[in-house]
């Protein structure tokens, strides 16, 4: 019988469960050199280094994973992510991330809760007579969904359209190969949304707003934007603007249902929802990975890259790493500690970190105080979109009380 490699994601019950496959491998070989080629880094502290240190640079795993096929860079789902502010070092990401930061800071991202708590509680008061719902598709993907197309400037009346195709990255990211056909679904549902912005680009250009689209007209030609770049990273920000913050609010809710002690305490006192958010971040973080490449050679302790080594530094292992949190494996609302790897780290740290905490804060206060028995139907059996990196249920059937 073959023995399985040590960093094996395709492995039955890694997508249910994939923390007891990150102890293994923090233990046994915490910089593990994959049977494809690249390392996989386990540890908090290794983790930390890689996302910060300037000697490594953006490295996009996925398509050289999957380039038996020569024309699969072609798709213009690869060109646009190959133009993405994330895949990019410097001076290219200096020059397209400052265009974009201006919309993200902490001052103007604070100021968007109330209106967030009102997207929140809207969605629980519609559907709260009915007392069923996916709380994936008509909650945890509405809200922030929702919030970044108002940010954007997309108009209400064409929120339609964003919901059909918002899905459509995820397993992108994924150090496996693809289907073409998913591919071929993928590249699809991306044109429409690359479509739509640039046609809002064209009309932004004549009635310019107060939104993040007309901002970024207006910063191109200053910064030297192309409109392909406008385009593409006008798409990571709405697609990562919600769908990483859909997983997360996911994940959240199978945790507290599976450990109803510590949604008892958030009931109870939800002034610990906060502090609960950092925990959900590290306890089943939605984002698990990211890739790197090493732009020198570089000795870590007794491992030495050779430059242009690929680094796969798993988010996920490292928020459950022992040296760095007390009983990593217990979820605790009101743990102290409040390190993380979820957001990354140095220049590609997440911009929409903070909004995507106060959205899943604004979300799970409207759910409890306005759904006081909320419960998912079976957090036992849930379903998991089929992507490593990103992590998150498909659906979760839920149900409460009608008074």
């Amino acid at each position: 019988m073959l023995q399985r490699p040590l960093f094996d994601p395709t492995a039955p019950g890694f997508l249910e469960d994939p923390y007891p496959f990150y102890a293994r491998l923090r233990e046994a070989e915490p910089w593990h050199l994959s049977p494809q080629g690249f390392y996989v880094v386990s540890r908090f502290e290794d983790v930390n280094f890689v996302m910060r240190d300037r000697r490594f640079g953006q490295n996009w795993i996925g398509p050289k994973i999957n380039n038996a096929d020569p024309k699969l860079l072609q798709k213009a789902i690869f060109r646009s992510i190959g133009q993405w502010m994330l895949k990019r070092d410097p001076p290219d990401h200096t020059r397209v991330r400052s265009c974009f930061a201006q919309a993200f800071t902490a001052r103007r991202v604070d100021a968007m809760r109330t209106h967030i708590e009102a997207i929140a509680d809207k969605i629980v008061e519609d559907i709260r007579p009915r007392g069923r719902m996916d709380a994936v598709a008509e909650f945890a993907l509405a809200i922030p969904l929702i919030s970044i197309t108002d940010l954007l400037g997309v108009p209400q009346e064409d929120r339609d359209l964003m919901f059909r195709v918002s899905r459509f990255v995820g397993r992108l990211s994924d150090p496996v190969p693809f289907d073409p056909g998913e591919i071929d679904r993928v590249d699809a549902d991306f044109q429409m949304v690359a479509d739509y912005f640039e046609h809002l680009i064209e009309e932004r250009r004549r009635r310019p707003g107060h939104d993040l689209v007309s901002q970024i007209v207006a910063a191109a030609e200053q910064e030297r934007l192309s409109s392909e770049e406008m385009v593409a990273n006008l798409v990571l920000v709405f697609v990562a603007g919600h769908e990483t913050t859909t997983n997360l609010i996911g994940n959240a809710l199978v945790a507290l249902d599976r450990h109803p002690d510590q949604l008892r305490l958030l009931r109870e006192d939800p002034s610990l929802i906060p502090r609960a958010v950092t925990e959900f971040l590290r306890y089943d973080t939605s984002v698990q990975a990211a890739s790197r490449v090493a732009l020198e050679d570089i000795e870590v302790g007794d491992v030495k890259l050779p430059k242009g080594a690929a680094v796969v530094a798993l988010f996920g292992a490292a928020n459950r790493d022992p040296a760095e949190f007390s009983n990593p494996d217990v979820l605790d609302v009101r743990r102290p500690e409040t390190s993380l790897a979820s957001f990354g780290g140095g220049i590609h740290y997440c911009l929409g970190a903070q909004l995507s905490r106060i959205e899943v804060e604004c979300a799970l206060k409207a759910l409890f105080q306005r759904i006081p028995d909320f419960r998912l139907v079976d957090s036992a059996a849930v379903a998991r979109h089929p992507s490593i990196v990103l992590r998150g249920p498909a659906s979760l059937p839920a149900a409460w009380s009608v008074n």
